[in-house]
């Protein structure tokens, strides 16, 4: 069985929003990285692109996890972070992502041209991966030597504790 992890990205124009990196990237080199909350609300919008979203569902989605430590005079502003949200996403004077304010409801975000989704597999995967045809100790030669090309000490450290651990419980 193979493990995939899907990268969820929104494509607007030739801009393109990542939310798992909190990054979005244009001009294929260049890239702006944002906050958490940042990263939260823009996602939030991207997902429900082409509806209006109310503001207390934006708060809530976006204000997830508020540290009960913080003092109690911390304020979660939504409209100070689309200010800032709105400075990131501004590029030669132009929005990369329009966020539409609907007054007294929401924000809106238009649908983006592509919503795509990558389909990869983890390193250790793909160094563990075999057919039913080879053996174990196969398995384990294609690790080490992946391990090798890519120049990764520790996997082959864990590797080597994974092998360890096989052994002793065998024996």
């Amino acid at each position: 069985m193979v493990a995939k992890i899907k990268t969820k990205s929104f494509c607007f124009g030739g801009f393109r929003f990542i939310p798992e990196n909190r990054q979005i990237t244009w001009d294929k080199d260049k890239s702006c990285f944002l906050s958490e909350h940042e990263n939260r609300l823009l996602c939030t919008l991207c997902s429900c692109a082409g509806e209006v979203v109310s503001i207390q569902t934006l708060y809530q989605k976006t204000f997830i996890e508020i540290d009960p430590f913080e003092d109690c005079d911390q304020q979660y502003d939504l409209n100070l972070l689309l200010m800032a949200l709105s400075k990131k996403l501004n590029y030669r004077g132009q929005m990369l992502i329009p966020i539409h304010v609907i007054p007294s409801f929401g924000y809106r975000v238009p649908l983006p041209h592509r919503k795509l989704q990558s389909t990869h597999k983890p390193i250790l995967q793909k160094a563990f991966s075999s057919t039913q045809n080879e053996s174990d100790t196969v398995s384990c030669i294609n690790l080490v030597k992946f391990c090798q090309q890519h120049k990764k000490p520790v996997l082959i450290s864990v590797f080597l504790l994974i092998l360890f651990v096989l052994f002793t419980t065998i024996i």
